[in-house]
């Protein structure tokens, strides 16, 4: 299915979750760090596992960063 992730689109499996797609894109951050809107909702990291995404989505990841 299509789904946007930062204004790109992108071909992902039906019925993946947040946490399924986290573990394809960052497999070895284990997406420490991030935030995940859909549609422009914030989604809480303790629901991810149970996130489903759905067709034509849009995802915003956000990566924290530390600066001065």
């Amino acid at each position: 299915m299509k789904i946007k992730i930062n204004h790109q689109f992108h071909e992902v499996p039906e019925q993946i979750t947040i946490l399924q797609l986290m573990q394809t894109l960052f497999p070895q951050q284990q997406s420490f760090g991030m935030a995940v809107a859909v549609n422009q909702d914030i989604i809480d990291k303790s629901s991810w596992a149970n996130h489903q995404i759905q067709e034509n989505d849009s995802l915003t990841l956000i990566k924290a960063t530390q600066g001065g």
